[in-house]
């Protein structure tokens, strides 16, 4: 069975509280990328192991276990998570979904899904995630939709394998760095997306309270109204109004 797990205060700092046992809130980091022909990530894990620190993030690209037909290659997960378990059988694992860098075939299937950019297009075979990669927009419902079931299996299938009791949390990522940062950020002004014009167009009637008389005051704009209104063009994100902002 998985252990009962917490953050804990201790006096002065938090800690992971794995089973009932304190661990500090530091672990080795591989994310997506733990490789057992790794010989220098095999040494480093071994400094940790011989720490008695056992806490270490691993994970798979989502990309290369996430099949066009839906299926997901669990042997692979599997394999990785066994190989970790050579390495230090007392290991924990805060298990990354590493969706940042998404599958291209979604994005091909579903190019009025992706981001958009104010200063450029999206380019199918970019795997740059701060430049104008292709990856579903932030705003995009079916992309929500399809990668919940796709996290949920995971999830589902992790904890009904040999490897539950080893699984302390789960880590979901997107975004640049894994860190939702917004992709294309350095220099292509995203996202004018459909799917973001849409969320940005509710998020203007919340905001005003769905008065447009309202919106036309603050915009200075007597003929935009919640239907037409759309994310400001690179002449307007160029020109300061608040400082550097």
């Amino acid at each position: 069975q998985p252990p009962p797990c917490h953050i804990i205060y201790a006096p002065g700092k938090p800690m992971f509280d794995i089973g009932g046992r304190l661990y500090e809130t530091m672990y080795y980091n591989t994310s997506e990328n733990w490789n057992n022909h790794n010989f220098k990530l095999k040494e480093q894990v071994g400094y940790f192991r011989d720490a008695g620190i056992h806490v270490y993030g691993i994970g798979y690209k989502t990309a290369d276990i996430w099949k066009p037909d839906g299926s997901i290659d669990f042997q692979k997960v599997y394999d990785r998570l066994l190989d970790a378990l050579m390495d230090d059988p007392d290991a924990y694992f805060m298990y990354c979904i590493a969706t940042d860098n998404p599958p291209k075939w979604w994005c091909k299937a579903h190019p009025e899904e992706i981001t958009g950019y104010a200063n450029g297009t999206p380019d199918f075979e970019c795997n740059v995630e701060i430049k104008n990669i292709a990856a579903p927009s932030m705003a995009s419902k079916l992309w929500m939709k399809d990668v919940a079931d796709f996290q949920r299996r995971m999830v589902e299938w992790l904890e009904a394998s040999p490897f539950a009791s080893r699984i302390f949390a789960y880590r979901t990522d997107y975004g640049v760095n894994h860190e939702w940062h917004y992709y294309g950020m350095t220099q292509y002004m995203p996202d004018n997306s459909l799917p973001m014009t849409i969320a940005f167009r509710n998020w203007l009637r919340e905001n005003y309270k769905d008065d447009v008389s309202a919106l036309r005051r603050a915009w200075h704009d007597e003929t935009v109204t919640f239907e037409t209104a759309n994310i400001p063009p690179p002449a307007d994100r160029n020109r300061p109004s608040a400082g550097i902002l």
